[in-house]
């Protein structure tokens, strides 16, 4: 019964999300996005800067090693303090981020061929960058693109200029396709990549501004991700830093899933290694930093803070020590799905917070809202300037309450090989293996804050407290007194798995009820 389960919600996933050619059309609609409010008089429109790390956590600290960060984004302009990834792995959420749709809607499912290829094969034409050129924005693309990213005669529609790496994130001995030109880097100082996607951002951001039109520009460098290595002028930086050390960090968990109960505690050699991994990310995040403050000092320079929105978020987050689990993600637990989200911009209050829940499927409609510009395709995400009180209150859709985690673990490698289950694994550092395959729900509202999964091809489930159970220690599962919670959050999670637009954002007036939300 489960395994046919599985086959309906394959099928439907790959007949909705680009295997056949209108399927981008299937999933609803979504309601015009009124350009929000703006102070003072309005004499262009707003340029925008997009920044992505890759793997960057919200709950390990990372942001210690980005002063430029904090003293120019978020302090500057607004923190938001539930923002989330839907799926924790990097092509699906950076397919997401690009087009605001969940990855049951793009086919990009996890990081492996065909489903990575997919986006690139099928979604390119509708995202971000298509919708804000075909409106007169300049659009400007640099750093690491989609793991499986490899033509570099392939330039995707919508970007005025591209620079991207050419498969996944490294520092040294890379290429990168400049417009469709494949350049090679080796593993000189000047090489590091950070450090060329800043230089590269620099130059782009003051031949943009010299051109008195609005621009995009999204930037995307390797940081924190592995082999974390950081710059040489940084790496002696954080030397006595260790991983953090919280309740959940280095801790047996029986009443977890297969790949979390087979975890035994790391030996003190994997915890260094760990602490090393640990520093080297903070090193990393430094370059990151430099970039941050380079782009604020042109701005600043060229009179453009006022007409400039900068968003800075992480493509998901991250694990070190969490019940024994090596640094990774690709699990549906806080550490995981919670992501730094920052908008510094216009009309937007320095030191300002929001606790909306808030997606990185939201960042295109937002990005959309910000530039007047309508899409014409479905987005299941909302812009998060809807809720903003600067903006007209009648605009304010009801509140989100919840969100879809979905993981679909990968089963065929690089070369099609199919994958059998996993079985053992390298001490508590997780694979992606199809029987870890779930999917989910988070919930959370004034009256409740639950975090809901289900393996789907063993049927186990776990279910937290988060007000209660900040690190997910407890699975109250299999209390009684949790069934009927658990039971409407499974079938609330499985419809969103067949979700589209809008649809996704509000619960039924049934499920409310029975969720006991009202």
């Amino acid at each position: 019964m489960r395994v046919n389960l599985l086959l309906l919600l394959l099928l439907l996933l790959l007949s909705r999300a680009g295997w056949s050619s209108s399927s981008v059309l299937l999933s609803g609609s979504t309601a015009s996005a009124p350009s929000p409010a703006r102070t003072g008089a309005e004499t262009s429109r707003p340029n925008i800067i997009l920044l992505v790390a890759d793997d960057q956590d919200l709950l390990l600290d990372s942001l210690r090693a980005q002063p430029s960060l904090r003293r120019l984004v978020s302090n500057a302009g607004r923190s938001y303090t539930n923002a989330f990834c839907t799926t924790p792995i990097c092509c699906p959420s950076r397919s997401s981020i690009l087009t605001g749709r969940y990855v049951h809607n793009t086919g990009v499912i996890n990081n492996t061929v065909p489903y990575c290829n997919s986006y690139l094969n099928g979604h390119e034409n509708r995202t971000v960058a298509t919708a804000l050129q075909a409106t007169g924005y300049r659009t400007f693309y640099t750093g690491k693109y989609q793991n499986q990213y490899s033509n570099y005669t392939h330039v995707p529609p919508g970007w005025t200029d591209w620079f991207a790496l050419l498969g996944n994130s490294v520092y040294y001995n890379y290429s990168v396709s400049d417009n469709g030109v494949r350049r090679n880097y080796s593993d000189q100082p000047t090489d590091y990549f950070t450090d060329v996607v800043r230089h590269r951002s620099n130059a782009w951001l003051e031949e943009a501004i010299s051109m008195n039109v609005p621009f995009f520009m999204h930037v995307n460098p390797p940081a924190p991700h592995r082999p974390a290595t950081g710059a040489p002028r940084y790496q002696h930086l954080f030397s006595d830093v260790l991983a953090p050390r919280d309740a959940a960090y280095n801790v047996h968990q029986p009443d977890k899933h297969w790949m979390v109960r087979a975890t035994y505690p790391m030996n003190a050699s994997v915890q260094a290694v760990n602490d090393a991994l640990y520093r080297g990310r903070l090193q990393t995040l430094v370059s990151v930093d430099d970039i941050v403050s380079d782009l604020f000092e042109i701005l600043e320079r060229h009179q453009q803070l006022d007409n400039t929105y900068f968003i800075y978020t992480s493509d998901h987050g991250y694990h070190i020590g969490h019940f024994g689990l090596q640094g990774e993600k690709r699990q549906p637990y806080e550490q995981e799905l919670r992501v730094p989200l920052f908008i510094r911009g216009p009309g937007i209050a320095p030191f300002s917070q929001s606790d909306q829940l808030t997606l990185l499927l939201d960042l295109v409609p937002s990005i959309l809202d910000l530039a007047g510009v309508e899409p014409e395709w479905p987005l299941d995400g909302r812009s998060v300037f809807k809720d903003d009180p600067l903006i007209d209150v009648e605009r304010s859709p009801p509140p989100r309450e919840l969100f879809l985690v979905e993981y679909w673990g990968q089963w065929v490698d690089d070369n099609k090989t199919f994958f059998g289950e996993c079985q053992t694994f390298d001490q508590g550092f997780i694979h992606d293996c199809r029987n870890n395959t779930f999917h989910g729900v988070r919930l959370l509202n004034d009256t409740h804050n639950f975090l809901y999964a289900e393996w789907i091809y063993t049927g186990f489930v776990e279910l937290y407290n988060v007000a209660t159970d900040p690190l997910q220690l407890y699975n109250l599962a299999s209390d009684p007194a949790t069934a009927a919670l658990r039971h409407e959050l499974a079938l609330t999670s499985l419809e969103l798995l067949t979700c589209g637009g809008e649809r996704c954002n509000v619960l039924s007036d049934r499920r409310r009820r029975r969720l006991s939300i009202e």
